[in-house]
């Protein structure tokens, strides 16, 4: 997942740390430091248990950030874990880490006190550095990155991609690959379609990846075409998160249900230059003054007590 990878540069570059990927990862590095763990899911602890309980036990302290944190739960009382806990102690989740860091309050609810006490919410963020969001020269009309609503995102196409319109729709998903050879030309090229592009297609994930992902959450993608300076259309999510996070008016932009409907709601939205002007400075604005993962990782690693 690049959006990782762009976290771990954040901190590599803000914080001066040195980056250690497995299996490279030194077995001893001294005591009074702290270990930043990023996590695309739970279950990835099972391989670096050793390894973190190696760290704590040195005397360091032992951060972990975890993206699709909706396995917590799942992981930490399953079977062969509560069994494992009982049977080596030393590697329950209290002996590894000092602080668990979850970006989605509904899963920190659901964890027992006395993990609920280890545990921190950290929202999703965004390196707002990385894309020029106050961009005007936008030739792309709308822009629908990853997955999204099949039956809209063909309706669009159709509409503004015909030779005769004068939109262009731009769609990453309707091809396969087998995966990314370079991360950083695929991030430079994604960050030059958004800040090329007037409106960003956005569905709560639990609508367009429910096999995926069970809960309403604010996700990366929120994020990135905010800082791209965007207009986010599509469907705000249910979750109560989404009424902190995106506070300010058209942060999101609701669609109808009607595949013809979006199209010509779309259409309106991109034709009003002064409504799309003033949306991208707001966007960009509030991302850069709360959701860079420069705001996050100081809520990650600071020692005040959190609301």
């Amino acid at each position: 997942m690049c959006c990782v990878a762009e976290l771990e540069d954040v901190l590599v570059n803000e914080y001066d740390a040195e980056l250690c990927c497995l299996p490279d990862v030194p077995r001893n590095i001294g005591s009074d430091v702290t270990v930043f763990c990023c996590l695309i899911a739970f279950y990835q602890l099972y391989s670096i248990e050793s390894l973190l309980a190696r760290f704590k036990h040195s005397g360091n302290r032992v951060v972990i950030y975890c993206f699709d944190c909706w396995d917590v739960p799942t992981v930490l009382y399953s079977r062969r874990r509560l069994l494992r806990d009982l049977v080596r102690p030393s590697l329950r989740i209290e002996q590894l880490v000092d602080r668990l860091c979850l970006p989605f309050r509904s899963v920190c609810s659901s964890l027992k006190p006395e993990h609920r006490a280890l545990a921190r919410h950290v929202p999703l963020g965004v390196d707002a550095t990385l894309v020029n969001g106050y961009n005007s020269d936008r030739p792309i009309s709308v822009l629908a990155y990853g997955r999204q609503p099949p039956n809209l995102v063909r309706a669009i196409a159709i509409a503004m991609n015909d030779p005769a319109s004068p939109l262009i729709f731009h769609h990453t998903d309707h091809f396969t690959v087998g995966g990314i050879n370079d991360r950083l030309l695929h991030r430079m090229h994604f960050w030059k379609l958004a800040q090329s592009s007037r409106i960003a297609i956005t569905y709560d994930a639990k609508v367009t990846s429910p096999h995926r992902v069970p809960i309403s959450i604010v996700g990366q993608r929120f994020y990135e075409s905010l800082a791209a300076g965007c207009a986010l259309a599509g469907r705000r999510p249910t979750t109560d998160e989404a009424d902190e996070l995106l506070d300010w008016p058209d942060a999101v932009i609701e669609l109808p249900d009607d595949p013809a409907e979006v199209v010509a709601a779309l259409i309106d939205l991109s034709s009003d230059t002064r409504g799309l002007s003033a949306i991208r400075e707001r966007n960009v604005e509030e991302t850069r003054a709360r959701h860079d993962w420069r705001q996050r990782i100081a809520r990650m690693l600071d020692d005040q007590p959190q609301g």
